[in-house]
């Protein structure tokens, strides 16, 4: 039976600065939900913006936000706002 997951980690990167810290955090994310006794109850989505380096992980979903916004307000905006990319 495939079940849908009960949890999901949201992970948020702007600009390619936040790459390396983004792949390091997942990294120990994924080793962390393989320690658990139902792994696969859990879930890991990405949402990334400006980012041209590769980001090591399967799910990763590009998201448009305003030009304006500087890369802090841009991952702020993507940080408050999950629910409308997910």
């Amino acid at each position: 039976m495939n079940r849908r997951p009960d949890r999901t980690f949201v992970f948020c990167a702007c600009g390619n600065s936040s790459v390396a810290d983004l792949n390091f955090a997942l990294s120990f994310a994924r080793w962390a939900i393989s320690q658990s006794r139902n792994p696969e109850r859990y879930e890991i989505v990405v949402l990334a913006a400006r980012v041209s380096v590769p980001i090591q992980h399967i799910r990763v979903i590009p998201v448009d936000v305003p030009e304006h916004l500087s890369d802090m307000q841009a991952s702020r905006y993507l940080k408050t706002g999950p629910h409308r990319f997910i």
